[in-house]
């Protein structure tokens, strides 16, 4: 059996990626997530958006480089969270990776948190984390400060 980590996002952290994702739809919005991991358990503290660099941003989502580079910097120099994972909007679709996102996948153990996005309205989060050898991801149980799930199921691999 597959063991997938336990995902806590702060409440603040969480109302700050929906926003994005809200916001950018029809297209994608995206950010990076800030945090901590401890064994299997891993806190979401802080979301910080992204300007979507992808040259189709209503099909596919890309990080800025720089702002990734840019907190990086700040986690080594300041004691910062460091990057621990991505969030991103799938607009009128499951949210749940897709083909493209498992091959623009570049780090395996970061979690990415998918927001199913309807006419500008958040409907589901779910968390996923790529696995170590990069094919495929396992969903996370991923909860919203110290509430109930933001989606249910057992974790399980997802191959698009």
């Amino acid at each position: 059996m597959i063991r997938a980590p336990r995902v806590t996002i702060r409440p603040a952290a969480m109302r700050a990626a929906v926003d994005t994702v809200e916001a950018a739809y029809p297209a994608e919005g995206c950010g990076l997530l800030l945090g901590h991991v401890r064994a299997d358990l891993i806190e979401v503290a802080e979301a910080v958006a992204s300007i979507n660099v992808a040259p189709d941003p209503q099909r596919n989502f890309e990080i800025d480089p720089a702002l990734r580079l840019r907190l990086q910097r700040r986690s080594r120099e300041d004691g910062a969270a460091p990057v621990i994972g991505l969030y991103h909007g799938h607009p009128d679709m499951a949210a749940s990776p897709s083909a493209a996102d498992l091959a623009g996948a570049w780090e395996a153990g970061l979690i990415w948190v998918i927001f199913r996005v309807e006419d500008g309205q958040m409907i589901e989060a779910r968390c996923w984390q790529l696995a170590a050898d990069g094919s495929c991801f396992i969903e996370c149980l991923l909860r919203v400060g110290e509430g109930r799930p933001a989606a249910y199921g057992p974790p399980r691999p997802v191959e698009p």
